[in-house]
């Protein structure tokens, strides 16, 4: 659920098209919001992300795939 800026940042260097970020934030804070952190999180590592649960390994597999295909399958 952390902000994908600084990540970002680290590989301003690289980024020139050789690297595709997902950003997760947005659909596990809506999903927390709807459903309780204990739906999507097994544990609260470093304070404010954590291990998923096989909910929360589900939504993120399916936005890594979503976003794949639109970012290097232009799907």
């Amino acid at each position: 659920m952390r902000n994908i800026a600084p990540l970002k940042k680290i590989f301003k260097e690289e980024m020139e098209g050789s690297i595709v970020f997902v950003d997760n934030e947005r659909i596990f804070k809506d999903a927390v919001k709807d459903k309780g952190y204990k739906e999507y999180f097994n544990d609260m590592f470093d304070g404010d992300f954590g291990h998923c649960t096989p909910k929360g390994n589900k939504l993120l597999a399916e936005n890594i795939a979503s976003t794949i295909l639109k970012e290097v399958f232009n799907k």
